[in-house]
């Protein structure tokens, strides 16, 4: 086997070198310097003023100080915001970056946490709280958390500065950088274009550290073919500048693949983390695990559903349907029937079934429509888990015919060396309509959860989905 290019090994060494490390970027990804400090300042807060509520709540009903039973109330008090901060979206920075979002999202939480302590001071005779104040707390929370995020976002504009850093790559990418300049802004990234080819003067490369604060450079992989690229490289190490290439800045800044002129070449030659036994026998294990749990758990709501479509309209409680699984094979797909079933003969197209892309679909019934709103129509597909034709978390699988249209996209076919899933990483990131035209988004992201796939990033998945089910917010 011959060596690899000196700038290729150059290029590489910045790349982690252990599933811990790709790990840990993965759940790390969208910590940003703002998210950050907004979440340790605000944990701080609740920590403090926890003790504060659960001490006072103590004297006021006076009971003794027990300092064991006082740290486990003020977790509770404390893991109770937290959840419900997390399920109205305010540790997404970018959506709450209004005043009225944040206000909006802030006083929903703060309901949530009212009606759960409230509820767990039933349940638990240990928790108790009076209730002028639960609702004082509260108030100071919220004060605390406007007052808070508009003091660091006026700290990060005015003393701290983003990271700056510079792009050499030709006109299509920069064009296509250009288009998530604001996204990079949020996550702490000052974009500047340097040029379209490598400079491997020293000096320039000094003018770049001084006066442009440039302290990492991003680069093409079609800008590494060039002659001097490892002179280049060698100068960049010299004068301490941070080296990357664009496919994998890519990844760590947005979570998805760039499907560029090689958009799998680092999918090939990664370490093939999805088909190394251990993380498949793991991930196989948390599946049937998963699906056993969640259908004894909701054998109830299953009997509800099954006898609220026999009463909606004719037709079975359960509907079949082709779909492309792991490496190509077809299987029967399971899911609640949502759709009238006449209905659906007669609009059926001579081309195949055709997409559902409205919610006002006439053919949808009305416990079709709830069913869907919750993606309750989803849960037989637990059976599909416990046969292995599918997967909790990974790509959607398509309808045979669908999935033959898709395939005009490059490397389609690539996202389906793992199983299919219920929910996935494309499902809780981008708008998924089956439809061609955002086909290129949703292979993006399939491929990224490929690449990335692991028992922690399941787990991300599941609760990401399951806070998007219980909310109907932004459910793909």
């Amino acid at each position: 086997m011959s060596a690899a290019p000196k700038h290729a090994q150059l290029m590489e060494s910045g790349r982690p070198g252990s599933a811990l490390a790709s790990n840990v970027s993965v759940v790390c990804r969208c910590l940003t310097s703002r998210a950050a400090l907004i979440l340790a300042t605000e944990s701080a807060w609740l920590a403090g003023s926890g003790v504060v509520l659960v001490r006072l709540s103590h004297e006021l009903t006076e009971q003794p100080t027990d300092w064991w039973r006082l740290l486990n109330q003020v977790t509770v008090v404390v893991l109770v915001y937290a959840i419900a901060f997390y399920l109205m979206d305010l540790y997404d920075v970018e959506l709450v970056a209004s005043r009225r979002a944040l206000t909006l999202n802030l006083t929903q939480a703060l309901g949530l946490v009212f009606i759960a302590l409230g509820l767990l001071e039933r349940c638990f005779d240990g928790l108790e709280l009076p209730l002028k104040l639960v609702l004082l707390h509260a108030a100071l929370t919220a004060a605390f958390v406007i007052a808070a995020r508009t003091a660091i976002e006026r700290l990060i504009r005015t003393r701290w500065r983003l990271v700056s850093i510079g792009f050499i790559g030709h006109a299509a990418a920069q064009a296509e950088l250009k288009k998530y300049e604001n996204a990079l802004a949020w996550l702490g990234f000052n974009l500047q274009f340097v040029g379209d080819s490598l400079r491997p003067a020293r000096e320039e490369l000094r003018i770049f550290e001084r006066h442009a604060r440039i302290h990492r450079l991003v680069i093409e992989e079609a800008c590494l073919a060039e002659a001097r690229a490892a002179s280049f490289l060698q100068e960049c190490m010299h004068g301490r500048i941070k080296v990357e290439k664009l496919s994998l800045f890519w990844e760590r800044a947005f979570g998805k693949l760039r499907l560029g002129q090689h958009p799998f070449d680092d999918l090939a030659f990664s370490d093939g983390r999805p088909l190394a036994v251990a993380n498949s026998a793991l991930r196989r294990l948390l599946d049937v695990v998963l699906a056993w749990l969640g259908l004894v758990i909701t054998l109830p709501l299953t009997l509800v559903i099954a006898v609220a479509i026999k009463c909606d309209s004719c037709g079975p409680v359960f509907f079949m349907q082709d779909r492309v699984g792991k490496n190509g094979r077809c299987f029967k797909m399971i899911k609640f029937r949502s759709m009238y079933l006449e209905e659906s003969r007669q609009r059926r197209s001579p081309h195949g079934p055709e997409w559902t892309t409205s919610k006002c679909d006439p053919r949808i019934t009305r416990v079709g429509g709830v069913l869907r709103g919750f993606h309750l129509d989803e849960l037989p597909q637990l059976i599909n888990v416990l046969k292995g034709d599918m997967s909790i978390v990974g790509p959607r699988p398509f309808h045979p015919l669908h999935s033959a249209q898709l395939e005009k996209i490059p490397g389609f076919n690539l996202r389906l060396v793992v199983l299919p899933g219920i929910t996935g990483w494309a499902q809780v990131r981008c708008d998924y309509s089956d439809s061609v035209e955002n086909g290129e988004e949703v292979l993006a992201h399939d491929l990224y959860y490929v690449k990335h796939a692991s028992v922690i990033f399941d787990l991300m998945i599941i609760i990401e989905t399951i806070r998007i089910c219980l909310w109907r917010r932004g459910a793909r």
